[in-house]
């Protein structure tokens, strides 16, 4: 905040550091929980255990490529994007 020196309202600078606290580390925290908890809940019931079952080799062979598309197309917006950015006039100068 010193840093800043009053060019950015204290208020804007505290709202984003919390906004980022939030989605950083406890918004992971909270659906690494409920993840956990259903998961536990799901293998001590023999009935959910097929479903589970299921889903696994249903997920197994889908989830890798599709996180890793997404880390992709993640990647590549933020390497277009960065260049517009530096410019007050954006990407057409």
């Amino acid at each position: 905040m010193l840093l800043i020196g009053g060019r950015i309202p204290t208020e804007t600078v505290l709202g984003a550091l919390l906004v980022f606290r939030l989605t950083y580390y406890l918004l992971p925290l909270a659906l690494s929980m409920i993840l956990l908890a259903g998961n536990e809940i799901a293998l001590h019931r023999p009935s959910t255990r097929r479903i589970v079952e299921s889903y696994r080799r249903w997920s197994a062979p889908v989830v890798p490529p599709v996180l890793a598309l997404t880390t992709f197309v993640a990647g590549a917006v933020l390497l277009f994007r960065g260049p517009c950015r530096r410019s007050n006039r954006g990407c057409s100068g």
